[in-house]
């Protein structure tokens, strides 16, 4: 049963035919109910940017669902790329409910730059996702395509990865520690 792939329910409306009607109601129900949370954490605070950027996120999230319920419902014309767009306001929605997370941090500095850091991760997320979308064939098992390629590939992009972020942290980290030092010898 477990990793089986069960037919789809599909509806034939008005000449469409229209696949998993169920996760689209589904999504109906998480978009309307994102809005609902938006619009209360509206009447509650219009002023904080804490508020603001947990609009945003249930703003982002709700579109997000219906947009992976449309792309369920019309996934017999669409395919996998309409999938794509939801995918990407799930990450969109993740900035924001991280700025909202930022936005409470008290070093100025620090929330400058962990500001960038979420966007720049945003936009790397997105090319990312891009660059997948049009170069890997998702209609098929990936467990089978990634042979003797990936195993070739895997450990440099991790060393390029860890290469280029590892070092930026320990800076970070021993940056902060230097001026945890300074605020207490002060």
């Amino acid at each position: 049963m477990i990793g089986q792939d069960f037919p789809k329910i599909q509806w034939d409306i008005f000449d469409l035919q229209l696949l998993e009607p169920n996760a689209m109601f589904g999504d109906i129900v998480l978009f309307a109910m994102s809005l609902f949370f938006a619009a209360q954490i509206r009447k509650m605070n219009k002023t904080q940017p804490f508020f603001h950027y947990w609009r945003l996120f249930f703003v982002w999230f709700g579109w997000s669902f219906i947009l992976g319920g449309c792309g369920h419902l019309f996934y017999n014309y669409t395919g996998l790329w309409g999938k794509y767009p939801s995918w990407i306001l799930g990450m969109v929605s993740t900035f924001y409910l991280t700025k909202a997370m930022i936005s409470l941090w008290s070093d100025p500095k620090q929330k400058t730059w962990f500001t960038h850091s979420a966007l720049a991760l945003l936009i790397l997320g997105i090319l990312t996702e891009c660059m997948v979308f049009v170069k890997v064939d998702l209609t098929t098992d990936q467990r089978l395509v990634c042979t003797d390629a990936c195993e070739r590939y895997r450990p440099d992009f991790f060393i390029g990865v860890f290469g280029f972020l590892l070092p930026i942290e320990i800076r970070v980290f021993l940056q902060e520690l230097l001026d945890i030092r300074a605020h207490s010898t002060a």
